[in-house]
Order: C-alpha cells, then structure tokens, then sequence
C-alpha cells in the first residue's frame, strides 16, 4: 500500500490514511468545488492502483460524509459534493467509523459520549462485582482494570473529537466514577481525595501524554524515504545468519570483562542433563546430571540449566561492573522467569540469586540453532562426555502434579 501513499500525497488538498485495507481521505478547502474535485482524483487514483494490483474497491463498503456546522449546511444545501466510484454514485452516510472513531455529520461529539457512558457503565459493573470481597481482586487489580480497558476507551476516542466544556465535563464524571470503584469511597467524598486515593489521572491528563507522545513519534522514526527504500527490499532468506549477525554485533558491544553463557537441557525417564558453554571463559562446557525418581516436565530442566548457569556466573562475577547474559532457547522458561505471582520454584531460587549479584545479569531467548555455542550446549546434553553426579533432581511441588 506504501505506492498508493505516494500517489495519494501528489495530490494538492487531499490528506488519507491508510490502515491494512482501509483507506480514509479527506479534504478542509474552503471552495466546495476544490473539495469535490480534489476527493474525486483521489477516489480515482486509489481506483486504478487497486485494479492494477488486480484488486477492486467496494462501492458498497465505501461511503462519504461532508462534517460542518449549521452555516457550513446552508453552504452544501446550495452547493452538494457528490462523488462517484466506478461510475456509480456514492452513499451520503450520516454517521462514520473511521479506526474506532466515530463522527457524524455535525461534528457533535453527543452520540459518541452517550455510546461510551453506556459502555463505561457496563465495565465498571464488571470491575465492582470482580472487585468485592467476594470477587477476590484486590484494590491494585481493579485499578489495572480501569487503566487497561476504561480509560483506553475514554481517552482514544476523546483525543480526536469536538467536545465541549460539558461533554469534558461528563468524561470526567465517567473517570470520577472508575476512581470511586476502585477505592470504595461515597459520592460525599472531595474530588481531591478521591484522585489521592485512587491514584488515577484525569482525562484531561491523559488525552495531554498521548498528544505529546504523538508530536515526539515522528522525531523517532526514520525518514519516509529510507521506509520506502527498506519497504521495497527483498525478504531475506537466510534470517538465521540475520539473527547470527545481531547477536555477534551486540556481543562485540558488550564492556570488556562481560561473559555470556549458553544453557539447554535434555530429560529422559530416569535423568535430566544441564549443560553451560561459556565461550569466552576459555570455552568453558560444564555438564551436570540429575537422577529423577518421577518424570518432570522440560520447562523444569530448562529452568535448573538456567539456575545452574546463575550460580556459575555469580560465583565467577566478582566485580560490581561485570555484566553478565545468559542466553536459552526455550520460551516457557522465560515466561515463567517473567511471572510475579505463582512463578516456578526454580524461576525464584533465579531471581533470588541475581539479586544477590553484584553484577548486572541478563536472561536473554534465542533461536534453536542459530549460535554455534548454544547448538555446543545442546549437542552436549544428548553426548557421553564427562558429567558432575549432582543429587537427585530437586522437585517442585507443580511438578509432582504433573506427573500425577
């Protein structure tokens, strides 16, 4: 879609968005003939470019709608924009939903606040019933709640319509009433302790982070000609050697002293083998095995090749500088290091150890088979060479009733 973008920009008073296979166009000229003209070459361009790509646009699916006050309607009651699409002519539509957002033809934002009061009024009944002692979620739970599915809805929306002091006002009315859930407290209660409580922005508060996260976006992102240029490349075939490449160049980076340390793990009826490869510690291979007396599932031995390359490092990392990466290639043990709550025996004896580190640590996935010394570890979990006897494989209570 990026060359319809380009053609799309050639084109004087006309502005679009283009979403996956929504195409949204618009024009604010003062002269309505501009505006028709101007939205017609765009509706045409968009036309050909689809048909040349062997697509078509629906004529069903797409609709106008001109935006104005009462002064702006007498103006289109004398001169009316009609477009067309393929020779038919399109539908006027009185009310539009463009990404989520809905406008309607005198760009009053009134229907849109009744819609979200009802939708606010639906959510905060669920967050209250989940919320009360008999739920079970706590004061903080609720209060992710609201910030998570509430204000979203509040704030997307808000930031792109026409409100006026009281449609303000009523926003913040629906957020006042998100706060008293969260804290429980009477409608008697001042609204300066009830913000304290709740620890809740405003809307006005929020709306004005999103607006300057917005103007900031650009000054990240790079330039629309290399996009285009990066767009236009071929797809790489090799993205193992990609990744191989990234992994190398970010090693190279690391502050002298660092140490890096590949771990993988290999279970059988009766064992679990742990393998460490540090290459750049004299290329360092120390394989440990345990004795299992009830089969354990491999996020377990993933987790202990991981506790076992921690301790290693943490007896090894003697200075307050070193920074440390120990990289596996299994996912369910990194989402297990990242739970909070009910995280694996293994994944706390790992978070209780690095932060007894003097060091800075860091437990890194990667691919399977992609970095020679993670494809060493693994081949030395399945080979005869020389293993350390460790005692039998220290179990924890959700593995037991796995293996139940």
């Amino acid at each position: 879609m990026l060359p319809l973008g380009w053609a799309l920009a050639a084109i004087s008073d006309v502005y679009y968005i283009i979403y996956a296979d929504d195409i949204t166009v618009w024009s604010v000229h003062n002269d309505l003939r501009r505006q028709e003209s101007a939205l017609q070459e765009a509706l045409n361009t968009a036309d050909e470019w689809c048909r040349c790509i062997g697509l078509t646009l629906s004529t069903d699916k797409t609709l106008y709608m001109s935006v104005a006050n009462s002064w702006g309607r007498r103006r289109l009651a004398n001169t009316p924009i009609q477009l067309t699409l393929s020779g038919r002519p399109l539908t006027p539509a009185p009310q539009l939903r463009i990404l989520g957002v809905a406008i309607t033809a005198n760009g009053s934002a009134k229907a849109w606040i009744r819609e979200i009061k009802q939708q606010a009024h639906q959510v905060l009944h669920l967050i209250r019933r989940i919320s009360s002692k008999a739920g079970g979620a706590r004061t903080k739970i609720a209060r992710l709640l609201v910030r998570a599915v509430l204000q979203p809805r509040l704030i997307y929306s808000a930031q792109f319509q026409h409100l006026t002091v009281r449609d303000w006002a009523r926003l913040e009315c629906i957020n006042r009433e998100a706060m008293r859930v969260v804290t429980g407290l009477p409608r008697c209660t001042p609204i300066p302790i009830l913000q304290e409580e709740a620890q809740l922005n405003t809307i006005d508060e929020l709306i004005y982070q999103r607006r300057q996260a917005r103007e900031l976006k650009p000054s990240f992102l790079p330039p629309a000609a290399d996009l285009a240029a990066y767009m236009g490349n071929p797809v790489s075939l090799h993205l193992q050697y990609t990744f191989q490449r990234h992994i190398e160049e970010a090693d190279a980076a690391l502050p002298p002293g660092s140490l890096v340390a590949y771990t993988d793990a290999s279970c059988a009826d009766t064992q679990v083998v742990t393998s460490i490869v540090v290459p750049g510690h004299q290329n360092l291979c120390v394989n440990r095995m345990y004795f299992l007396r009830a089969p354990v599932p491999s996020v377990s031995a993933e987790l202990l090749a991981i506790r076992d390359a921690t301790k290693w490092v943490s007896a090894a990392s003697a200075s307050s500088s070193s920074f440390t990466i120990i990289r596996t290639d299994s996912t369910s043990a990194i989402k297990e290091l990242r739970k909070v709550y009910n995280a694996h025996t293994f994944a706390g004896d790992i978070q209780r150890i690095t932060a007894q580190m003097p060091g800075q640590i860091r437990i890194q996935w990667i691919p399977r088979d992609t970095i020679s010394a993670r494809i060493q570890a693994d081949a030395a979990t399945h080979s005869e060479l020389p293993r350390t006897l460790e005692a039998p494989f220290p179990s924890d209570p959700r593995d037991r009733a796995t293996a139940g």
